[in-house]
């Protein structure tokens, strides 16, 4: 709370979830799930616990909310709920698993942000590697947990547009990012956002300020680093644009959640030739309000 997401906290939701797995194969999808711890980013207000965080802080989103700094102990238990969720999506039917680490919103992401992370030990902001630590941790006993049996995968804020070194930076944090992680994951699913969490202005932003593909500059500067499939998004509602960057090589997937609910038959449509019947999504992110 109060975000409304779904949930994987007990059998009600592998059997509610599992429903939709159901509907998906029929059509012969693939459904994935996305695991997302907030920390600070959370209430409580349902367990009535106070939420766990990389850092003590307050939210920089919810009125008069904060977090508590995660010891070690509470670390390998945040890392025994993430993997109890793996266990509940397999069983409800899910084919990928999606590490989700983008939008500033995740305590996977928050470690390697120094905005967040003002931690001492080997998990703190020294190296690379010590920031990436707790997420390599997660993925690789998420990795040993599907046994090869599901996909894997990391939505990654490649850059979050911070004019300073406390956030994502592509250069520095997102090509590093990549690379040391790059052996564990199936493909990798990419995003550019704003500064902050709550900050939508570059994250989803409105045709009448962004062209297509607006995020294409941040990815194109991580392709090199990646041996591994791309997923990537950036408001892409015409077919040529679609055409056009996955010819260029700057990704592999299109990613296109807002369009698809401007117009759910968007893949059947591109596929049948009716282009014109398209409802092209006008990035006016009602969506998201």
């Amino acid at each position: 709370a109060p975000w409304v997401p779904a949930k994987l906290w007990d059998d009600t939701d592998v059997r509610n979830l599992g429903l939709m797995c159901e509907k998906i194969h029929e059509h012969g999808s693939l459904a994935g799930v996305e695991l997302h711890y907030a920390g600070p980013h959370t209430t409580g207000y349902e367990s009535r616990l106070p939420p766990r965080g990389v850092s003590q802080m307050p939210s920089e989103s919810l009125y008069m909310n904060s977090c508590y700094a995660m010891d070690r102990e509470e670390m390998e238990e945040l890392l025994q709920f993430y993997l109890a969720a793996v266990r509940r999506a397999r069983a409800a039917g899910f084919d990928i698993i999606n590490l989700h680490a983008a939008e500033c919103a995740t305590v996977p992401l928050h470690f390697l942000m120094k905005y967040f992370n003002r931690r001492t030990d080997e998990y703190g902001t020294q190296s690379m590697p010590n920031r990436a630590r707790f997420f390599r941790e997660l993925t690789e006993r998420v990795r040993e947990e599907i046994d090869g049996e599901l996909a894997l995968t990391i939505r990654l804020q490649v850059d979050n547009l911070r004019m300073d070194d406390l956030g994502i930076r592509v250069e520095e944090e997102g090509v590093g990012f990549i690379e040391y992680m790059d052996d564990l994951v199936d493909f990798w699913d990419l995003q550019v956002g704003g500064p902050i969490v709550m900050e939508w202005t570059d994250n989803a932003g409105a045709s009448r300020f962004f062209p297509e593909n607006f995020q294409g500059w941040a990815v194109a500067k991580v392709r090199p680093y990646t041996k591994k499939p791309i997923v990537g998004v950036g408001r892409f509602t015409n077919p040529d644009t679609m055409v056009e960057v996955i010819r260029s090589g700057q990704i592999d997937i299109i990613g296109a959640a807002r369009p698809s609910i401007s117009d759910p038959f968007l893949p059947k449509k591109i596929e049948e030739g009716r282009l014109d019947d398209i409802r092209e999504c006008i990035g006016c992110n009602m969506c998201a309000s």
